[in-house]
């Protein structure tokens, strides 16, 4: 697939101690917080502007890493997502935007192996998340 225009976009990460991560359910499809960056907005900007507005979480994460991937599920559109991670105690209270239908705090592999996952970097990060459970759960 080939476009002229690459979108930017931002997400967040966020892990419980326990190893759970926030999942945002749309359109009957689990994904993490974020998306599109505003005009002239950076990516750690859009990326708490996302957070906020997708969740009621007032919180500035760090940023992780950046991923260029092509998604079919949107269009044939090709979005360039820088990813930022935030690891707390325990999961913050969520206040939904209008666009989500529900949250979830759970395991990569309750959610490898029981959701509908939106796009294929949901399934990159949970699977990354869960070698990094299991890694640390052995020490």
């Amino acid at each position: 697939m080939t476009t002229d225009y690459i979108i930017p976009a931002s997400t967040v990460c966020i892990l419980t101690l326990e190893g759970k991560v926030l999942l945002l359910e749309k359109n009957g499809l689990w994904g993490l917080p974020g998306g599109k960056l505003g005009k002239d907005e950076t990516y750690i900007d859009a990326a708490v502007r996302e957070l906020y507005e997708e969740t009621g979480i007032s919180a500035f994460p760090r940023w992780l890493s950046n991923w260029r991937f092509e998604l079919d599920n949107f269009a044939g559109k090709t979005y360039s997502v820088t990813s930022f991670g935030l690891l707390t105690v325990e999961p913050f209270k969520v206040r939904l935007s209008s666009e989500h239908t529900d949250y979830i705090w759970v395991t990569p592999e309750t959610a490898l192996s029981t959701l509908p996952l939106m796009g294929p970097m949901t399934k990159s990060y949970l699977e990354e998340l869960q070698c990094f459970n299991s890694d640390n759960s052995e020490n």
